[in-house]
């Protein structure tokens, strides 16, 4: 007796063959699109960090430059603060100090990227953990920082008035600084209440403009973590590089991210 394998069979076998083979194919275009969208998916993170590098570079450019110039103001007010104190008169041309301690300038860096960023889903998309929490930690304290600032600002006043008969104010428009105040000295010194006020508007100053190092210090930071980031080193926009402490800053952000991932 002979045995024929029915005709059906053999073309259920066709055809799941064909059905194999486009399954197949189906499997490689999925695997194909998947690639693709990864690496575009990779393309936009590059990008995105890229943009928000160049914006930290200009932060820690602007930053560091009014750091520096309100040090030395800071420390001229410190050292007027101090002699008056110590019951010495400090001589005219460190009287200015009467005048700067009232300053209290907004901060402005650029956040126009990040707030794209953030609007677009947030710091989720930076794969890095120590750039995510540099980044976030940057804007925060920018956001606190402005309003320690205005905070300062609003209960800010000359320790002197305008009209007390101990002031002169006068004006030369040719001036560099038009307004010009002189003072009856020898009686400002030995006025505690003036002192005491110089002393306490000179104490907000130095604490405002401390935590307006530490924003610096947090820009920096966030610019080390993500030129690692892309192989990138980070120099400010001014090309004048990271030095001393700062530089220091930046260093120890890169280790923690090459650390942290």
């Amino acid at each position: 007796m002979h045995f024929h394998l029915p005709k059906p069979l053999h073309g259920w076998r066709e055809f799941a063959g064909e059905v194999g083979i486009i399954v197949l194919g189906v499997l490689i275009a999925l695997g194909a699109e998947q690639a693709l969208e990864t690496v575009h998916d990779r393309h936009q993170q590059h990008e995105r960090l890229e943009r928000l590098f160049e914006e930290a570079r200009s932060n820690v450019t602007q930053l560091r430059d009014e750091r520096d110039s309100t040090r030395a103001m800071t420390q001229r007010e410190s050292a007027f603060a101090t002699a008056l104190s110590t019951g010495s008169c400090p001589p005219e041309d460190q009287w200015q100090a009467v005048s700067t301690v009232t300053m209290y300038p907004a901060i402005t860096p650029n956040t126009s990227v990040y707030d794209e960023v953030v609007g677009a889903g947030g710091l989720a998309s930076i794969d890095s953990i120590r750039a995510r929490k540099t980044v976030a930690n940057f804007h925060s304290t920018l956001v606190w920082v402005q309003s320690q600032t205005e905070f300062f600002r609003s209960h800010s006043s000359l320790p002197i008035a305008i009209d007390d008969p101990r002031v002169t104010v006068s004006f030369d428009p040719k001036a560099d600084e038009p307004e010009l105040m002189t003072f009856n000295r020898p009686q400002l010194c030995n006025d505690r209440a003036f002192r005491n006020r110089i002393a306490d508007h000179v104490r907000d100053h130095v604490t405002i403009y401390t935590y307006r190092d530490g924003l610096t210090e947090s820009a920096i930071q966030m610019c080390a973590s993500l030129g690692y980031l892309i192989g990138r080193t980070c120099v400010p926009t001014d090309r004048h590089p990271l030095v001393g402490s700062d530089l220091k800053v930046a260093e120890e952000a890169v280790n923690r991210a090459r650390k942290e991932g």
